[in-house]
């Protein structure tokens, strides 16, 4: 059984769709085989707000959605994935005017429940500017823990998670200057961007700031010898 889309790659499978992968565990991801080479396994999606991310903790561990449009592949997995292969993150990110950006990470794994889910994440590159890996470490994800509204693992005083968003993410000291699993919000970016209320939506602050929720998010893993 392929453990991921590069080996889905390999055998020859190049068209973007839904693939069973995985041994002993077989689960179900969309495997992008058009971005930059193809072999991504996508982890996330957000296109069009019908999938709630305002989940607790155990949904974010083992996933929810539908991996032909919204989902989250779930932190155990991605725990496996990143941590078999050395592996690289590439985030896809479209605003409302159908502008888009990329970051590209050359590092990235997640480590596993003991650790709550610790990131590790280094190498920035792309046009997006890096709103994960900051020079300004208490905006960075690295060496975060995973955090939800019912499981307060982050370093602020506040729970980040019920404070911006409700969404699970590796929240910082200032909660951070990304969310890609907050509220999908339309009403404030269209037509008049730039008003929602502060990083409740789908936010990458370096690009369109805390008021701009986002219209698509893709977060894809490959691993890094591709």
């Amino acid at each position: 059984m392929p453990q991921d889309c590069a080996d889905i790659f390999a055998l020859g499978l190049q068209t973007s769709q839904v693939y069973t992968l995985g041994h002993p565990q077989p689960f179900q991801a969309y495997c992008d085989m058009d971005t930059d080479g193809g072999g991504w396994t996508v982890i996330q999606r957000r296109q069009d707000g019908s999938v709630p991310f305002d989940r607790q903790w155990a949904e974010y561990e083992q996933g929810f959605g539908n991996p032909s449009g919204e989902y989250w592949l779930g932190l155990e997995t991605i725990h496996s994935l990143t941590t078999k292969n050395q592996s690289e993150l590439y985030v896809y990110l479209e605003d409302w005017e159908m502008n888009s950006r990329f970051a590209r990470y050359s590092t990235f794994s997640v480590e596993d429940a003991g650790s709550k889910y610790t990131a590790t994440i280094d190498g920035y590159s792309g046009d997006a500017t890096d709103s994960l890996d900051p020079s300004t470490s208490r905006h960075s994800i690295n060496n975060r823990q995973f955090s939800t509204t019912d499981q307060d693992n982050d370093p602020s005083r506040n729970n980040c998670a019920s404070l911006f968003g409700q969404g699970g993410w590796w929240y910082t000291a200032s909660c951070g200057w990304a969310l890609l699993n907050g509220q999908y919000l339309t009403g404030c970016s269209v037509p008049t961007p730039g008003t929602c209320s502060s990083a409740d939506g789908i936010v990458w602050n370096s690009w369109r700031g805390y008021r701009y929720s986002l219209k698509t998010t893709v977060m894809m893993i490959r691993p890094a010898d591709f």
